[in-house]
């Protein structure tokens, strides 16, 4: 639910590692003779360390980026449905098909998302947030990472996954009589729609870096701001310099956002591409599921259906304000 707190696996790790000190801390006090170390107290510190250590060893697989062989889409009845709110990986670097790989193998193939976070540097929080779903389907096991989901066994859906030995692989999940799908965080556009996302971004970047030059050298110029700023903009002085540093900063943004396309497009891009398909959506490439919600909330609007996602008193639904930030689920 909006606003629900995931299980914090760095915290947990932390309280497995404190458990065992303390374990490991009573058993030296034990054997150094010391008045109050007893082997009850020994016996309690390892009951507590085993039962920190189970709950974090039962934390959901970690996802298998992308598919392995290819998506099938499934139409049914919810026969048994769960869901945990839960920290995982999701950027480019935990995928398989990542151009340039940051993340190791055993980090994407450990067992679980508590392995793979011992695996991992401790420097690299797990910030993504997800529902990790199980359930059953057609008499078949499913379980897989989307977005928020607000679904419960008897629900007509609609499923985007791949068969993994013996069980269907989610990677997003739609309500047809709601128009929601929610699907692997990061799997929101397509290739065409993320370059021009990008686009934008140079040309923000850019500006900003303008605005930073600006700045910078109205302060070295004398004279108060103004009077320093009007200088500044006396391109019988100064244009030379103005056109040095909008090449140098120009050629920054364009590095940054091919960069940035380079290692989404085959990646988050791909398997939104192949979702969208799978769906049987046209032009999947041009697809934007931030720009279709927020279409689809100005249509119930006009309708005078949309109400407020902070409303506590009514079904919560999709929303492109603020409040549905990295949520990762949206009307199509």
């Amino acid at each position: 639910m909006r606003g629900e707190k995931p299980v914090n696996l760095r915290q947990l790790q932390e309280e497995v590692q404190n458990k065992k000190d303390m374990w490991e801390g009573a058993q030296n006090r034990y054997r150094k003779n010391i008045p109050d170390a007893t082997l009850e107290r020994i016996a309690m510190r390892e009951a507590e360390y085993q039962e920190a250590s189970a709950r974090l060893m039962a934390l959901p697989p970690p996802p298998v980026l992308p598919p392995i062989c290819g998506l099938c889409k499934i139409t049914g009845e919810l026969e048994a449905f769960s869901r945990q709110r839960c920290q995982a990986d999701f950027e480019v670097d935990f995928y398989r098909t990542n151009p340039l790989p940051n993340a190791s193998d055993a980090q994407r193939l450990a067992g679980s998302p508590a392995l793979g976070a011992l695996l991992a540097s401790e420097d690299k929080p797990l910030v993504s947030t997800a529902d990790y779903i199980q359930g059953q389907i057609k008499g078949m096991p499913f379980r897989g990472w989307v977005g928020m989901t607000d679904l419960k066994a008897g629900d007509e859906v609609e499923m985007v996954a791949e068969w993994q030995t013996d069980h269907y692989e989610v990677y997003a999940i739609a309500y047809p009589a709601e128009r929601i799908i929610s699907v692997c965080p990061e799997c929101e556009m397509g290739r065409y729609a993320y370059g021009w996302l990008r686009v934008k971004y140079m040309f923000i970047l850019f500006l900003f870096f303008m605005m930073l030059f600006c700045f910078g050298m109205s302060s070295v110029i004398d004279g108060d701001y103004l009077t320093a700023l009007r200088e500044l903009f006396n391109m019988q002085y100064y244009g030379e310099l103005w056109a040095i540093a909008m090449v140098i900063y120009a050629l920054i943004a364009i590095v940054i956002a091919i960069s940035a396309y380079k290692a989404y497009a085959p990646t988050t891009c791909k398997l939104a591409e192949d979702i969208f398909r799978t769906m049987g959506w046209a032009s999947p490439e041009k697809i934007d599921l931030n720009k279709t919600t927020a279409r689809h909330e100005r249509r119930l609007k006009r309708q005078g259906k949309w109400y407020s996602p902070k409303r506590k008193d009514k079904p919560l639904r999709p929303t492109s304000k603020w409040a549905g930030s990295f949520e990762y689920w949206y009307y199509y």
